[in-house]
């Protein structure tokens, strides 16, 4: 996850991450 530091992603990219994380771990 260090890796996407080093692009500096913004807020909302962060926040549908986690989203798409948490449905993935649901299924």
């Amino acid at each position: 996850m260090s890796d996407v530091k080093i692009y500096a992603p913004s807020d909302e990219m962060v926040a549908k991450a986690h989203v798409d994380a948490a449905r993935y771990q649901e299924m």
